[in-house]
């Protein structure tokens, strides 16, 4: 169950981070902390 949610959310993602957990685990780990960085970047930069 776990696994599945993780390879949902690292659908579209190229090669083997797509489809083998434990590469999409830290694809998606990775893609959270820019997601979350950015976000807090984008508020800085709007000015």
């Amino acid at each position: 169950k776990r696994h599945k949610k993780i390879l949902k959310l690292a659908k579209g993602y190229y090669g083997a981070r797509s489809r083998v957990f434990r590469v999409a685990k830290q694809a998606v780990i990775k893609a959270g902390q820019y997601a979350y960085r950015d976000r807090r970047q984008k508020k800085r930069k709007q000015w």
